[in-house]
């Protein structure tokens, strides 16, 4: 029970974009209170930045997004779509191996409407799909870039995280468990921050391939799942230990 006059510290998260990612991504999202999408960040090839796993022909496959080429030093808010992009080919894809998924019908006009999203550039394309998505599950967070802070894009990482944090006057730092490496729980607590982790999300479902699997797309999880027990899910965050 909280003490009268006590105010919740505002939770943020930082993370880049990706392609339709994995859950535990929205999971992130739906447990803090502002989350900042990282514009001006190196874009990263063969990562998940713009491609996911799909089932496609009864076996788990890549769905990528062309990009133009450009220099391998650029940030993720200056790589541009490929006009190769086969969109139609896509959503043709997408339908043929998901149209007997029990929510088909809900998902499947969602996902044409974020991959038929005209600009071109790819962080405009990813925040999109992430805002779109968070609508559909529910989420009440507010999504911003980290450049809408006005953050020093000269500083370290860490430092970078805590600049962004003071400008949007949190007290807790959420990252994902592939953070931990990169960050001093002591350090951001000098600074009035409490950091903390969380595990990867499990959620059990059974798809196509007749087994349980929340390691794909948030796509594959959304056409399966049972809605209400999957936006239920997202708000039991399991920390790791400290």
């Amino acid at each position: 029970m909280s003490h009268p006059g006590y105010v919740e510290p505002v939770r943020v998260g930082i993370m880049q974009p990706y392609f339709l990612p994995h859950l535990s991504y929205f999971q992130l999202i739906a447990n803090t209170d502002v989350f900042c999408l990282h514009d001006k960040v190196k874009y990263t090839k063969q990562s998940w930045i713009n491609r996911n796993r799909f089932v496609i022909n009864g076996k788990v496959q890549y769905i990528t997004i062309p990009l133009r080429s450009s220099s391998d030093y650029s940030l993720i808010n200056e790589k541009e779509i490929s006009e190769i992009f086969d969109i139609k080919s896509v959503i043709k894809l997408i339908e043929l191996n998901y149209n007997r998924s029990p929510n088909f019908h809900e998902v499947f006009p969602l996902l044409i409407e974020i991959l038929s999203f005209k600009n071109t550039n790819l962080f405009s394309f990813l925040e999109n799909s992430i805002v779109q998505l968070s609508g559909h599950l529910e989420l009440n967070t507010k999504i911003i870039r980290c450049s809408d802070t006005g953050y020093d894009q000269s500083l370290t990482k860490s430092a970078m995280v805590k600049e962004i944090c003071k400008k949007l006057g949190a007290g807790v730092y959420t990252n994902s468990e592939g953070g931990i490496s990169l960050y001093n729980a002591q350090d951001f607590l000098h600074n009035g921050i409490l950091l903390q982790f969380s595990k990867k999300m499990e959620f059990l479902y059974t798809n196509s391939l007749g087994q349980a699997d929340s390691s794909l797309s948030v796509i594959d999880t959304l056409m399966w799942a049972d809605k209400k027990k999957l936006i239920q899910s997202l708000y039991k965050m399991e920390l790791v230990p400290e």
